[in-house]
C-alpha cells in the first residue's frame, strides 16, 4: 500500500510542479487574459489622480488618423502593446496594429470612466449593429448584418428613433457591477450622463457636443462620429473598429479579456507611464506603438521634459513608433505641410526620439517637435527589407555644427560623382543607420549640410565598408570641424 502511494504520489507532485512552473513562466509574458481583480488592480495601481483639461472629449475630432496606417503597419510589429490617449480612436489603432494589449492613459477621469462605459457596451453587443444601437440608444434597423459597410450601419442608424436609453443605462451598470469594479456613485451618475450624450448627439455626435468649455480649448472641431467611422487611409482603405465584423470582434475579444486598460495618468507625471513600463518590461514586451496625439502642445519646460523623461524610460525597440496628431493651427510648423493639407497625423520611430532626449537635444516646444518630424512616406521607405542589410555606426568628435546644420552618412559605391547609394542622418548623439543596403564594397562619406541648402562639405575621412551577407556595424568616422 505504501509503495502504491508513493507511485501515485509522483504524478501529482509532478502536475503541481508543471502547474507552479506555468505560472512562473506566464508572470514573465504578456496574460493572454487578465481576471477582473488583476483588470482592476492595474486600473487602480496603475492610474494617478485626476487633473483639468479644458473640455469634453466623448469622441475623437481626429479625422486624419487612418492616413498613417499604411506606413504604421509597415513599421510597427503586431503583438506587442500598445499606449494611447483619449477615447474610441485608440481601438481603431489596437486593430490596425494586431495590439496584444493596449494601455489608455488620460488625465482626465472621465475618459477612464467613459472607456469602462464603451467595454460594457461591447461585451454586451454581440455585433456591430447591437453596439451601435446600444451606444445611442436607438432602435437597431433591419437589413443589418455581417455584411453591411460602415457607410451602411451608419446611414440607416442616422434615422433610427430612440429607443432603450434607460435600460441601456442599468445595462451597462450591472455589467460593471458584476466585474466587481468599486465605482463610486459619481462615478456611476457621469457614466449615465455619457451615456444621455451620445444619445442626445446620435451619428452627428462631436468630440465638443454640449461641451460648455469648449470655447475655451479653442473652439469645437466638426468632426463627427460617422465621419470617423467611415474613413480611410489615403488608399481609400477603412480601418476604423467598425469598418467590418472582424474589426469588432477584434477589440470586442480584447474587452472580454481584460486587455484593454484604462488609466487616469498625467504624461508628464511622477507614476502612470513609468508603472506601465515597468508593467511591459517585467513581460519581456515592449511597446509597439504610442499614440500621443498633441498633448505636448499642452507641455511646456518642465512638463515638456517630464513627459521625454518618462518616455525615455519605456522597453522600446527599432520598431516601436509614436504617432503624433497637429490641428491645423500648428500644422505649418511641419517641414513637409502643404497649404492644403490641414489636420495632420505623424510618425516617428521612438527610438529617434528617445535618442534627442538623452543627447540633451529634444525638443522644447510643440512647433519645435513639429519642425523635428518628417513625413511618414519618409520612414516606411527607410523600413528595413530583411533580403537586404543595414549599416550602422557612430560619427565622434562632432563640434562646432551651427544652428540648423545636420551631418548625413552617405553610402558610396567609389568616389565617381553620382555615386551615392543610400544615405542617412547622424542622430544627436552621432549614431547613423543606413537601412536596405546591397551586398557590395561602398565608402561611407560624412557630409555637412542643412535643410534647404544647395551645397555640402565633406566632414570626416571617407571609410571603406564591405557589405556581405550579414548587417555592418560599428563603422567608425571622425568628424573634421572646419
Amino acid at each position: 500500500m505504501r509503495r502504491t502511494a508513493t507511485i501515485l504520489l509522483i504524478p501529482l507532485l509532478l502536475y503541481f510542479a508543471q502547474a507552479v512552473s506555468a505560472q512562473r513562466t506566464d508572470a514573465t509574458r504578456l496574460p493572454d487574459q487578465l481576471s477582473d481583480q488583476e483588470f482592476w488592480s492595474l486600473v487602480n495601481d496603475l492610474s494617478e489622480p485626476s487633473g483639468p483639461y479644458a473640455a469634453d472629449n466623448w469622441i475623437s475630432n481626429e479625422s486624419s488618423i487612418q492616413n498613417v496606417i499604411p506606413q504604421l503597419k509597415q513599421l510597427a510589429k503586431p503583438g506587442r502593446v500598445y499606449l494611447g490617449v483619449g477615447p474610441e480612436q485608440n481601438f481603431t489603432y489596437m486593430w490596425a496594429l494586431q495590439s496584444k494589449m493596449g494601455f489608455i492613459i488620460d488625465i482626465r477621469r472621465q475618459n477612464m470612466i467613459e472607456i469602462l462605459m464603451l467595454k460594457a457596451l461591447f461585451e454586451t453587443s454581440p455585433d456591430r449593429a447591437d453596439y451601435v444601437a446600444n451606444l445611442f440608444s436607438r432602435r437597431r434597423p433591419a437589413g443589418l448584418d455581417a455584411n453591411t459597410s460602415a457607410q451602411a450601419l451608419m446611414t440607416a442608424f442616422a434615422s433610427a428613433p430612440s429607443e432603450g436609453l434607460a435600460k441601456n443605462v442599468e445595462a451597462v451598470k450591472n455589467t460593471l457591477s458584476k466585474h466587481g469594479y468599486t465605482l463610486s456613485a459619481a462615478d456611476l451618475a457621469r457614466i449615465a450622463f455619457v451615456q444621455d450624450i451620445f444619445n442626445r448627439g446620435g451619428m452627428s455626435l462631436t468630440a465638443e457636443f454640449e461641451s460648455p468649455s469648449a470655447a475655451t480649448a479653442g473652439g469645437a472641431i466638426p468632426v463627427t462620429f460617422t465621419q470617423l467611422m467611415t474613413a480611410t487611409d489615403k488608399n481609400g482603405q477603412p480601418w476604423s473598429f467598425l469598418s467590418s465584423e472582424a474589426a469588432y470582434q477584434y477589440v470586442k475579444e480584447m474587452h472580454r479579456k481584460n486587455l484593454i486598460v484604462p488609466l487616469v495618468g498625467d504624461f508628464a507625471g511622477p507614476a502612470t507611464i513609468r508603472k506601465v513600463g515597468d508593467y511591459v518590461r517585467q513581460r519581456n514586451s515592449n511597446v509597439g506603438a504610442f499614440y500621443v496625439s498633441n498633448v505636448e502642445y499642452y507641455l511646456n519646460g518642465p512638463t515638456m521634459k517630464a513627459f521625454q523623461a518618462n518616455l525615455a524610460s519605456l522597453p522600446i525597440d527599432a520598431s516601436s513608433m509614436l504617432i503624433r496628431w497637429s490641428p491645423r493651427s500648428t500644422a505649418q510648423n511641419l517641414p513637409w505641410s502643404t497649404p492644403t493639407m490641414g489636420v495632420a497625423t505623424m510618425l516617428q520611430p521612438a527610438a529617434e526620439f528617445v535618442d534627442l532626449i538623452k543627447a540633451g537635444g529634444a525638443p522644447a516646444t510643440w512647433a519645435d517637435v513639429l519642425r523635428g518630424t518628417k513625413d511618414p512616406e519618409y520612414y516606411a521607405a527607410s523600413a528595413q527589407d530583411p533580403s537586404l542589410r543595414r549599416v550602422s555606426g557612430r560619427v565622434t568628435g562632432i563640434t562646432g555644427l551651427k544652428p540648423g546644420e545636420t551631418l548625413v552618412v552617405e553610402l558610396v559605391e567609389g568616389l565617381r560623382p553620382r555615386g551615392v547609394i543610400l544615405s542617412a542622418d547622424v542622430a544627436a548623439d552621432g549614431s547613423f543607420d543606413v537601412r536596405n543596403v546591397s551586398s557590395r564594397t561602398y565608402q561611407a562619406i560624412l557630409r555637412r549640410t542643412c535643410k534647404n541648402c544647395s551645397k555640402s562639405t565633406v566632414a570626416a575621412a571617407p571609410v571603406n565598408v564591405v557589405v556581405g551577407d550579414k548587417d555592418v556595424a560599428d563603422v567608425r568616422l571622425t568628424f573634421i570641424a572646419q
